[in-house]
């Protein structure tokens, strides 16, 4: 476990996170971080941050049609009637939905060559995003399907890939990362979730790797990978585009992001700097 800043007092426990708190400037007039918290169990806070419990739903057990080989991922749909998954019961991974109280499975994709991926339902309706390359090629791009079935790609173009970084809290718009500027670097894009134009909201000189952005929009955290043993991780306010390096360590640590708290207010993070 980690927290930010280091010279906060964060008592270690059996399996805990700890971060950094977040004040906007219009609080404080700079931006500033405060700590720590501690989640224990991955569920239960401690202080300063309020998990909101529909984030925590289970669903009843089923099985898939014919032989089950695998299945992996999990999104409700917006009024929590149906559960969206991936499978490769047919030797070809595609995406399924299935009701959330148990029962038959539905497939949304029915690829015979390419693996589809479920992504996500959208918040306000039925429409799913999925993920898929082409021949394995593991150039993945975004894309829609919308409740009458169409499918549109989000992100078109060549030799590019793509990948979803999550909805903003109110379900207007949601972020992605690609490639398709520089095939070294990626970028991230918010894209409106009605008409799904976009506008790059980061752009990638450094070589980071984004990896979650805070639902209200407003933060971005991103890795770098220094050698195989050893990282750090940065925060950029998205608005201004200022960088904090929230990894200070000393010899060889990793440090991974794992989400922003619903208020957008905390990042959690793992890390080893501690042993």
């Amino acid at each position: 476990s980690g927290f930010w800043p280091a010279t906060s007092s964060c008592t270690p426990v059996t399996l805990a996170f700890c971060g950094m708190r977040i004040f906007t400037s219009a609080e404080t007039g700079t931006s500033s971080r405060k700590g720590p918290f501690i989640i224990i169990g991955l569920v239960r806070l401690t202080r300063c941050a309020v998990m909101d419990p529909s984030c925590f739903q289970s669903a009843t057990s089923t099985t898939l049609p014919g032989e089950l080989t695998s299945a992996s991922g999990a999104s409700f749909s917006a009024d929590e009637s149906r559960l969206l998954s991936s499978s490769n019961q047919t030797g070809i991974w595609n995406a399924y939905s299935m009701p959330g109280g148990g029962g038959e499975w539905t497939a949304v994709t029915q690829s015979t060559t390419d693996n589809n991926y479920a992504v996500a339902f959208f918040p306000a309706d039925d429409r799913v995003l999925i993920t898929r390359d082409e021949g394995g090629n593991e150039l993945n791009h975004l894309y829609v399907i919308q409740a009458d079935g169409t499918e549109k790609d989000l992100t078109p173009g060549e030799n590019l890939k793509a990948d979803f970084l999550g909805f903003t809290a109110d379900g207007s718009a949601f972020h992605v990362m690609s490639n398709e500027r520089d095939p070294k670097f990626f970028d991230v894009y918010r894209y409106d979730a009605t008409s799904y134009e976009r506008t790059r909201v980061y752009e990638n000189e450094d070589g980071l790797e984004p990896s979650a952005v805070s639902l209200d929009g407003k933060w971005l955290a991103l890795g770098q990978s220094n050698t195989t043993n050893d990282s750090d991780l940065h925060v950029v306010e998205l608005a201004t585009g200022k960088a904090t390096k929230v990894s200070a360590h000393e010899g060889q640590a990793q440090f991974t992001a794992q989400d922003f708290s619903p208020d957008g207010q905390w990042l959690y993070y793992t890390a080893n700097d501690q042993g």
